[in-house]
């Protein structure tokens, strides 16, 4: 992958380095050419692109707080990437800043992908109480979790409230519209391509950090 972004017909790299540590980009300092890194923050040496989990995770807890919740559980895909790990920071802010408290169990890494979230959801829901509202932490675990909501006939909204980050299709809904944080991918990738235009004609000389926001998608899942 250096070779070939070191080429002489390369003008410059987009680094989506959305599941990389810190770690993993010493090797790919070896890259001479202009670079803009997407989906993380890692480095000083190049503009980085991300989103605003933070905000968006406390403005999920905010929301849920003023809605009468006080039990919010944060279900987590057992995967460690950079978004995962901002959301359950946001989500940490959102409990200290409504007063509640993080306990043992209010962040559950449910699994990986929709299947094994799915039987791993049926299992939490027979061992443990519903809490007042769950946080999905990505599309996966709701449809996981939404699949085993089903199956078990709990009601949503009136058993438990639902926040899932990042959208489903509508097709794959249940019976109700989840109440979705959406990210937008597209301009975010044109923000990137921006930076990296910049770049190649080495107009900007400060490097800069810039987060996109999130939006809250009300559906009826929340009551």
């Amino acid at each position: 992958a250096i070779q070939d972004a070191n080429r002489e017909n390369v003008a410059g790299v987009i680094l989506v380095a959305t599941e990389m540590s810190p770690e993993d980009y010493e090797p790919l300092r070896a890259i001479r050419k202009p670079m803009v890194v997407c989906d993380n923050e890692f480095t000083y040496e190049h503009h980085c692109v991300a989103i605003d989990n933070v905000s968006a995770v406390r403005n999920v807890v905010d929301m849920l707080t003023a809605r009468g919740c006080r039990k919010i559980v944060y279900l987590g895909n057992s995967q460690e990437i950079y978004n995962f790990r901002q959301r359950r920071a946001g989500f940490r802010a959102g409990l200290r800043k409504n007063g509640l408290p993080l306990e043992q169990g209010s962040i559950y890494l449910i699994g990986d992908v929709i299947e094994n979230i799915h039987t791993n959801s049926k299992e939490y829901l027979k061992k443990n109480r519903l809490p007042d509202a769950f946080i999905f932490e990505n599309y996966q675990v709701s449809l996981g979790m939404m699949r085993a909501l089903a199956d078990l006939g709990i009601r949503i909204p009136q058993d438990i409230s639902l926040v899932g980050i990042d959208e489903i299709p509508g097709y794959m809904q249940q019976d109700y519209l989840l109440t979705t944080v959406k990210v937008d991918h597209t301009e975010r990738c044109q923000i990137a391509m921006m930076f990296l235009e910049q770049e190649i004609k080495g107009e900007i000389a400060t490097k800069f950090k810039v987060y996109s926001n999130c939006e809250m998608i009300y559906g009826n899942s929340v009551r």
